[in-house]
């Protein structure tokens, strides 16, 4: 079953300033590497390498899943993704979904 995909005012502005094509996070909700939850915002993060501007990064996708699908609330690229996810997970804020 396919889910509607829907964007925050953030998400979007993210995106637009980030140069980030819709695609890339249609892939990582699609096909993440690493699943978290996030303790604080009550989210989804999904993380998965990407190709942005011919480098290879990890892009991190925080979403909630509803009755109307999945909305997006931002999406950030961090190169040092695995240091990101070490941080967030031993500070208490991600937990490991697997």
């Amino acid at each position: 079953m396919r889910m509607r995909v829907r964007y925050s005012a953030h998400a979007e502005e993210k995106i637009r300033i980030r140069l980030i094509p819709r695609s890339s996070v249609r892939l990582v909700l699609r096909n993440p590497e690493y699943k978290f939850y996030d303790v604080a915002s009550a989210a989804n993060v999904s993380i998965a390498v990407v190709s942005l501007n011919s480098e290879k990064v990890g892009l991190v996708v925080a979403f909630v899943v509803d009755k109307d699908g999945i909305r997006v609330i931002t999406v950030y690229p961090v190169r040092d993704f695995r240091g990101e996810m070490r941080r967030k997970v031993n500070s208490g804020r991600w937990v490991n979904l697997g």
